[in-house]
């Protein structure tokens, strides 16, 4: 006997909504509050960088803009000695 797609779909679909529903284990919901608690308890440098005090980021950007605004002005000194030492080792 062959059952057509719609009805073997229905039937299924009856045979499903009678299973009872799942159930999480005892221990799921213990081990989820403490690993949330324990995120909340690190200190500030281990939590994401929005996460840091308003002082420290805005340190960090600031170094980081020195640190950028140092490699663009220097990288082009940098890049002339070295073309200079190719020119020199060339000869």
């Amino acid at each position: 006997m062959t059952m057509d797609p719609a009805e073997l779909e229905r039937l299924i679909d009856r045979e499903l909504h009678t299973l009872p529903p799942p159930r999480a284990p005892r221990s799921l919901l213990p081990r989820v509050m403490a690993a949330v608690d324990a995120a909340a308890q690190r200190p500030w440098y281990e939590r994401t960088w929005l996460e840091w005090p308003i002082a420290w980021q805005l340190a960090s950007a600031l170094v980081l803009l020195g640190v950028v605004g140092a490699g663009t002005a220097v990288l082009p000194q940098v890049r002339e000695a070295v073309l200079a030492l190719n020119v020199v080792g060339a000869k």
